[in-house]
């Protein structure tokens, strides 16, 4: 997915279900493991804006590719949440099999990393083979009843340059998903 330059993001956040008698809304904010918090308004239509703005539309700089925009809006008096969470520049394959897969990036070393794959068939044993230049760890995972598998990956401290993650089902379905790790992966989209 091509984006704005230096991985700039333009989102229009809307919170429904929320009763506009509430005064007090706040929003945590998910980046790179830390979280912050800030205070919010609604619009009657359910926009959410950030204290302060003067325009619906907010923009957020410096995502990696593999980064997720993680949200939640909260009322403070009822605990009510909304919670939205997307990777606006997002790292995945897909196999001729339907089986696809997606890395997300956890940490800002960009040695941690959410690995997810899917399509493959309920409870199918899977062969994942990480690589990275000359260190490979094969192991066999069973896919959850909707045919899901999920797991992290820590590299080392010093790793950086290509990671692959090799998927082989034993139903057919064959994926590579491909990624930058280390200080590779920490330079904007």
């Amino acid at each position: 997915m091509e984006g704005p330059p230096n991985g700039t993001v333009m989102v229009l956040i809307k919170a429904n279900g929320f009763s506009q008698a509430s005064e007090t809304f706040f929003s945590w904010w998910k980046r790179s493991g830390e979280y912050y918090k800030l205070e919010v308004e609604l619009g009657a239509d359910g926009t959410v804006r950030f204290l302060g703005a003067t325009i619906d539309t907010t923009i957020l700089g410096g995502y990696l590719r593999g980064q997720a925009f993680d949200i939640a809006v909260v009322d403070e008096a009822t605990d009510r949440r909304a919670h939205a969470k997307i990777i606006p520049f997002p790292i995945t394959a897909e196999s001729n099999g339907g089986c696809t897969g997606n890395a997300e990036i956890i940490t800002k070393t960009g040695r941690v990393w959410l690995i997810a794959l899917s399509g493959f068939g309920a409870g199918e044993t899977v062969s994942v083979t990480s690589v990275q230049k000359k260190e490979t760890l094969k192991s066999h995972l069973v896919a959850s009843e909707a045919g899901e598998i999920g797991f992290p990956i820590l590299y080392p401290k010093r790793a950086k340059g290509k990671a692959q993650v090799i998927a082989e089902g034993s139903l057919g379905c064959n994926l590579t998903l491909e990624f930058a790790i280390g200080k590779s992966a920490l330079k904007a989209k």
